[in-house]
């Protein structure tokens, strides 16, 4: 089969739905796995419900990628399936949870024959109203219907969002997010790059956060974390990487200033250099409310720095192949994460480095010469017509 695919003269298209190509987890791996992708095979396609533009659209184009910019107007239905009957895609991908059940129906009734949804969060973040129940049972039944592959990040994504029993449906596979080494593995900067480029002291503690200041990211509870470490370690600093314009950014931004904290605390925003940030961070928290894999966690694994977040079940898969990734319940206090903080860094210091993290990561499902293989036996794999 693989030859066979491979002696096609034109590489077959594959559609992505996104709801805008934001830097967010799964827009950059899924930027990162297009990159790798033999693309004289196949050629990554987005289609953008949001309608807008996003700052990862230049890099798609560069790479051959289309994109499909609908707006979620009334003639939205019709203007997707006018896109999927009038273009052959090989396959559609969703990454848009459980609203991927209408675009699955649309393209089924455009005759795409490969369908796939791929969950990558336990949640979806929406308030359980009677409407949203009745919403999210039609979309489930839909995606029953009509997916002829039900993809996830990891265990705890596929379970929170199929049900317990996933397993004993032939379509459900777990398609861990690969990752991209390259950028991990030039020399490091000097700490001095800190101080002009972020504003840190180069003899700082600095503990380290890459998440878009959202309520699963659980901010709020950082900050207050940070605010006991400051207590036991008074050369801390705290670096916040991300999109930091809305309204529960806000509240993290009060919350800092009640807590004293502004000169310590670095809102930087989306960055460019956070490969470089990383490595020379000493920390990376992450006491999120829920994940699906947080790619954050392996961008710390490949930087070679230790990782402290929640108990949520991707944060425990990525610690089962990586020694220096630590959980601890967000029922414990705020000092006791502070303590575990300091244990963990001084643990690591003398057991961990970043040649020792990257040999973990190729042995790991995080690698992406198993994600590209895995990728490939599903997109190979003859299609059981549904709906």
């Amino acid at each position: 089969m693989i030859n066979e695919i491979a002696s096609v003269s034109h590489p077959r298209r594959i559609l992505h739905i996104f709801k805008q190509m934001r830097p967010g987890g799964a827009e950059l791996r899924t930027l990162d796995l297009m990159e790798q992708i033999d693309r004289s095979r196949y050629i990554f396609d987005f289609l953008v419900i949001s309608g807008k533009r996003g700052e990862l659209d230049e890099r798609i184009e560069e790479m051959g990628g289309k994109i499909y910019y609908v707006k979620p107007d009334l003639f939205f239905l019709f203007n997707c399936y006018k896109i999927f009957k009038n273009n052959k895609f090989h396959a559609l991908q969703s990454h848009i949870g459980l609203y991927s059940g209408i675009v699955l129906k649309l393209a089924a009734w455009a005759g795409i024959r490969k369908r796939l949804v791929h969950f990558r969060s336990v949640s979806d973040g929406q308030s359980p109203s009677r409407i949203y129940k009745l919403s999210k049972d039609t979309m489930r039944r839909w995606i029953d219907i009509y997916a002829t592959d039900i993809l996830a990040v990891n265990e705890g994504s596929i379970r929170n969002m199929w049900g317990e029993n996933w397993k004993k449906d032939s379509r459900c596979k777990i398609l861990s997010n690969g990752f991209n080494l390259s950028l991990y593995q030039g020399p490091t900067l000097p700490h001095t790059y800190l101080q002009s480029e972020v504003g840190v002291p180069e003899d700082s503690f600095l503990l380290i956060h890459v998440g878009n200041l959202r309520e699963p990211k659980n901010h709020l509870r950082l900050v207050s974390i940070f605010s006991k470490i400051l207590h036991l370690k008074p050369n801390a600093w705290l670096l916040l990487v991300g999109r930091n314009q809305n309204s529960y950014a806000d509240l993290v931004r009060d919350k800092v200033g009640a807590l004293g904290l502004s000169e310590r605390i670095i809102f930087a925003g989306p960055r460019d250099d956070v490969p470089q940030l990383l490595k020379l961070s000493r920390l990376m928290l992450l006491p999120s409310n829920w994940e699906g894999l947080p790619g954050a966690v392996l961008e710390a694994c490949a930087a070679g720095i230790p990782v402290l977040g929640s108990d949520v079940p991707g944060v425990k898969e990525i610690a089962s192949s990586f020694p220096y990734v630590r959980f601890l319940s967000l029922d414990r206090s705020d000092e006791e994460w502070a303590e575990k903080t300091l244990e963990l860094y001084s643990e690591a210091k003398s057991n961990w480095s970043q040649e020792l993290a990257l040999q973990y990561f190729r042995k790991s499902p995080f690698s992406m010469e198993r994600c590209l293989s895995d990728y490939y036996s599903v997109l190979e794999s003859t299609t059981k017509e549904n709906g």
